[in-house]
C-alpha cells in the first residue's frame, strides 16, 4: 500500500503556496495525498506567528495532528517555528524547519537527515513548481518585509524583502495558467517587489503587465494584499485598460487615525491613503476595496478609535478585516505605554466588524441588478446550483444549466443569488 501524506497550513496565502510545493515531489515518490491526517504517514504543517492567537492555533494544531496520527512523521515549518525554535518539537512534531531552507525539508522528513547547509539569503527559489488543486492558484513573487512596523514580527521572522526573478515568476505563471482560470499574485509585502532586482526600476506593476502578456489564455489575475505604495501610474493604467485584472484590491490600512498610523510606523496618512483609493476608483469604477484594521493599538484612545471608525466609513470599504492588537515580544509596540485592556479591544473589534457588515451590505446592494461574470467553483447537488466568485469577489449562486466546474458564466446579480 502506498504511503500517504497530508498537507496543512495556517495563516496567509503565502503559507498555503509554500505547502503546495511539496505536493509534486511527494507524488513523484509514489505517495498519495489524503484529506484525513489519521491516514497519513507524513504530515507537513506550515504555521503562522503574526499574532499571539496565530501561535496558539499553531500549538493546538500540532497537538491535534499528533493525537490523530500518533505514528505519522510530522514536520512543522514557517513563521511558527522561527518565532519559537524547539516549540513544535515539544508539542509533538518530529522535525522543524524555519522560514528559510525549505528545500531541505523533504530530506529531513523522509531520510531523517539534517539540512546539508543553511540558506544564505535572497529569494529561495523552490526546487519545483507548486501543484495546486483549486481553480484559484497562488503565485508567490516575493518574500520578507523591510518595513519594520512597530507592531509586526514578520521582518524578524522572514527577513528583509527579497524578490523572485521576473523569469521565474513568468515561467510559473505560464504553467499555472494551463490548468487554472485565475491566478492570485501574492507575497509577504508585494509593494516591495523589484526594489532588490537590478537597478530597482522593474516593479510590481511591470510584473503584472508581463504576466498578462505572457498568459493570454488566463481568465483572471487577482492581486492579494497591497500597500498603497504599490499603486503607481502603470498599475492604475492596467486597472483602467485590462479587464482580466480583477476588480478587487485588498489595500492594507491598519488604522484610520493619523496619530495611530505614526505610532505604528506606517508610511502614509489619511489624506495619502484616500488619494490612492480615489485614483483606483477613477481607473476602475465599482472596484471592491477591502482592508485590514488593527484595533486597540497602544495609546489608542476612544477618540482615536472613533476617528479610525469614521475614516473607514468615509472610504467606504467593501469589507474590513478587524483584528485586536496583539503584543509581539521583540517589537517596538510591545513596550509602548498605554497598552489597551482586552475587554476594550474586544469591544472595538466588535464595533469595527459591525461597520464592516454594514459596508458589505451596502456594497452588495449597490451591485444588485448588474451583470456579473461568475467563475463556477463548487456544486451543491442538493440545491442543484453552483457557487463562485465574481471579479470583485462577490460570492454568487448560479442555477445549474449543465455547467461545468471552472466555467465562467454571466448572471444578473441580485439579493436572491447573493451567497452569505
Amino acid at each position: 500500500m502506498a504511503k500517504r501524506f497530508y498537507l496543512d497550513s495556517l495563516g496567509c496565502k503565502v503559507n498555503s503556496y509554500e505547502v503546495s510545493l511539496f505536493r509534486e515531489p511527494l507524488r513523484k515518490l509514489g505517495m498519495e495525498e489524503t484529506d484525513s491526517p489519521e491516514e497519513a504517514d507524513y504530515i507537513i504543517l506550515n504555521g503562522c506567528a503574526v499574532t499571539a492567537r496565530s501561535v496558539q492555533k499553531g500549538r493546538q494544531r500540532i497537538r491535534k495532528l499528533r493525537r490523530l496520527a500518533p505514528r505519522a512523521k510530522i514536520l512543522a515549518m514557517g513563521c511558527l517555528v522561527k518565532s519559537a525554535p524547539g516549540l513544535a518539537l515539544e508539542l509533538g512534531a518530529d522535525y522543524e524547519i524555519p522560514t528559510k531552507g525549505r528545500n531541505e525539508a523533504l530530506s529531513l522528513l523522509l531520510e531523517d537527515r539534517a539540512p546539508a547547509h543553511s540558506f544564505d539569503g535572497g529569494y529561495e527559489e523552490p526546487l519545483n513548481e507548486s501543484e495546486q488543486t483549486g481553480l484559484r492558484a497562488y503565485l508567490k513573487v516575493q518574500d520578507g518585509c523591510s518595513r519594520y512596523c512597530s507592531y509586526c514580527l514578520i521582518p524578524y521572522l522572514r527577513g528583509p524583502s527579497c524578490s523572485r526573478k521576473k523569469e521565474d515568476c513568468l515561467r510559473e505563471a505560464e504553467e499555472l495558467a494551463l490548468s487554472h482560470p485565475e491566478i492570485v499574485v501574492t507575497g509577504i509585502e508585494v509593494a516591495f517587489y523589484g526594489k532588490d532586482l537590478g537597478d530597482g526600476s522593474y516593479r510590481l506593476s511591470d510584473l503584472i503587465e508581463d504576466i498578462l502578456e505572457h498568459c493570454p489564455s488566463l481568465r483572471r489575475l487577482r492581486l492579494s494584499s497591497l500597500e498603497e505604495g504599490a499603486v503607481d501610474e502603470k498599475m492604475l493604467s492596467l486597472f483602467a485598460s485590462e479587464p482580466r485584472l480583477c476588480s478587487h484590491v485588498h489595500l492594507a490600512l491598519q488604522s484610520g487615525c493619523d496619530k495611530t498610523l505614526r505610532a505604528m510606523g506606517r508610511p502614509y496618512d489619511q489624506k495619502r491613503f484616500l488619494s490612492v483609493v480615489e485614483k483606483l476608483r477613477k481607473a476602475r469604477p465599482g472596484i471592491a476595496i477591502t482592508t485590514d484594521v488593527i484595533v486597540g493599538f497602544p495609546g489608542e484612545s476612544e477618540e482615536d478609535f472613533e476617528e479610525s471608525l469614521s475614516f473607514c466609513r468615509k472610504v467606504g470599504f467593501a469589507e474590513i478585516h478587524a483584528f485586536p492588537y496583539s503584543v509581539r515580544k521583540g517589537t517596538k509596540a510591545a513596550s509602548m505605554a498605554g497598552q489597551v485592556d482586552a475587554s476594550t479591544k474586544k469591544d472595538r473589534e466588535h464595533r469595527m466588524l459591525s461597520l464592516s457588515k454594514e459596508l458589505r451590505a451596502s456594497f452588495e446592494s449597490v451591485n444588485y441588478g448588474t451583470e456579473k461574470e461568475v467563475l463556477l467553483e463548487s456544486y451543491d447537488a442538493k440545491g442543484k446550483c453552483w457557487s463562485g466568485h465574481t471579479s470583485d469577489y462577490l460570492l454568487v449562486k448560479v442555477d445549474d444549466h449543465g455547467y461545468s466546474r471552472g466555467e465562467a458564466v454571466k448572471v444578473l446579480y441580485s439579493r436572491e443569488n447573493a451567497e452569505d
